[in-house]
């Protein structure tokens, strides 16, 4: 007896490739194996199959497997139409075989320069090589293509976010992660992923108070241990006595060099102090701030971890 699903008597591999491609999207990755293999053994040939059966081994972690065949399928689609070639890119770019899944993406947009998706991935591992300003245009072509799509929009935070290269790159970077990902929350505003992001990029912004609200919002909505933590930390930097530490590290953000930057220039301060030999109370009111806050960094994060323990964040 056979179910609905199961390839039967019908010649029409389009059928089949249907059937695996929805059990794939619901995760039924094992019974959309099941229905490519029995598949495959009437049209072995077909690259559109071969792709589908590889995306459900890669959901069934088994990424080898998942690689073979989708080499496969690229293989048997000169063209390069199925899908499998910029597969075989993302799976090669998890691998960390940089150079190969960029050939990968490079001929798949040969084949179709229209690939919102083969832009989008292509972006991502530009930004994972650092090559930040690249990343930027390849995204901003699959944008142009699919306005949106909010992993696009998404991959744009996260390229901004990492982007620690150029001058004064981090007021630049943070502020266009933030609009970013603002765009991605308007898109989806109850996806989890997409609360984290906008979060993340509000802590560097200088908003943490509006980043402690939308993890709250995100652990509500998908509880886990990984954003449990990220909303503790979160709140942390929301308690009065972490505060001033909070603004002197957003302040070290935003000079080349950070914190280095930071103590060279006051250390430059109090040399030039001393040599004009300055005596005026007003000259000395920098270093009477910046010494005693630098200081108290050092026993911030015990002290509020201790408030923490007292006062139980809700």
């Amino acid at each position: 007896m056979t179910t609905g699903h199961e390839p039967g008597g019908d010649d029409d591999v389009s059928l089949h490739i249907a059937r695996v491609s929805e059990l794939n999207s619901k995760s039924r990755h094992d019974l959309a194996l099941q229905y490519a293999q029995k598949a495959r053994a009437r049209f072995p040939d077909d690259p559109d199959l071969g792709f589908h059966m590889a995306v459900a081994l890669y959901g069934l972690k088994r990424r080898d497997e998942a690689e073979s065949i989708a080499r496969e399928a690229v293989g048997n689609d000169p063209d390069g139409t199925s899908g499998a070639l910029v597969f075989l890119g993302v799976l090669l770019m998890e691998k960390g075989s940089h150079r190969e899944s960029e050939q990968c993406f490079l001929d798949a947009l040969r084949n179709d320069p229209e690939h919102a998706f083969a832009w989008q991935q292509y972006g991502r591992l530009m930004a994972r090589v650092g090559r930040f300003d690249k990343a930027r245009e390849l995204v901003a072509r699959a944008r142009a293509l699919d306005p949106e799509d909010a992993d696009t929009l998404s991959l744009l935070a996260e390229i901004e976010r990492d982007d620690e290269a150029g001058l004064r790159p981090q007021a630049r970077g943070d502020r266009r992660a933030e609009q970013a990902s603002r765009a991605a929350l308007t898109k989806a505003p109850d996806d989890p992923t997409q609360l984290v992001e906008h979060a993340l990029s509000c802590l560097t912004r200088g908003r943490p108070f509006t980043a402690r609200r939308l993890l709250r919002e995100a652990l509500a909505a998908s509880p886990s241990e990984g954003l449990e933590v990220a909303w503790l930390e979160a709140d942390k930097v929301c308690r009065w006595t972490f505060q001033p530490v909070y603004w002197l590290n957003m302040l070290a953000r935003l000079l080349p060099g950070g914190a280095t930057t930071m103590w060279m220039a006051f250390a430059g301060y109090g040399v030039l102090i001393r040599s004009l030999k300055l005596t005026s109370p007003w000259a000395f009111v920098p270093i009477a701030i910046f010494v005693p806050l630098s200081l108290y960094s050092w026993i911030a994060e015990p002290v509020t971890r201790l408030w923490i323990r007292l006062v139980p964040p809700r």
